[in-house]
């Protein structure tokens, strides 16, 4: 384990989960997964965040959406992934609110703790790349999203390659 936790924030919308437009492949989900989510789920998406937990990792949602925390906390507890933070809209305009962080930008990590965001929009990594915080940008194109993910994470056992299937 890392003495002081990494931690990730994922994007949902358009990131690990489908806006229903066949964008990337997705995971199979039972009923009450469907239910849970209400979005479907990027295909590698479950593997990658068991990999990064067992590495010592800390993992959070990071969206602008009104998603429902117990809703998404379940869905992951259920498949053995604990999420440490999940911010939706309401957390995020309750520290822009605060003044925590600039309103010029979308989205930033580092009030909420994170070292790390993954996120599909260019324009959040473009805005971390002006203001200091880290964004793994993935496309719903990128064919090894997770290696992306992998290689700007402080891995405790090297991986020989991703141990994610694609």
């Amino acid at each position: 384990m890392l003495s002081t936790p990494f931690r990730i924030a994922f994007d949902l919308d358009g990131t690990l989960f489908g806006e229903g437009y066949g964008e990337f492949p997705i995971t199979p989900l039972s009923p009450v997964g469907k239910f849970l989510l209400g979005a479907s789920l990027r295909k590698g998406t479950l593997p990658l965040l068991k990999t990064l937990q067992a590495q010592g990792i800390e993992l959070g949602i990071y969206t602008r959406s009104n998603r429902s925390s117990w809703r998404l906390r379940l869905f992951f507890a259920l498949h053995g992934i604990m999420l440490k933070t999940i911010v939706t809209h309401k957390q995020h305009q309750k520290a822009l609110d605060a003044g925590s962080f600039s309103s010029s930008l979308i989205k930033d990590p580092r009030v909420f703790g994170f070292d790390l965001l993954v996120d599909n929009e260019l324009v959040v990594a473009q805005q971390g790349a002006k203001s200091g915080f880290a964004v793994a940008l993935i496309s719903p194109h990128d064919r090894y999203w997770e290696d992306k993910i992998l290689e700007q994470c402080p891995l405790t056992v090297p991986l020989q390659s991703s141990a994610v299937a694609v």
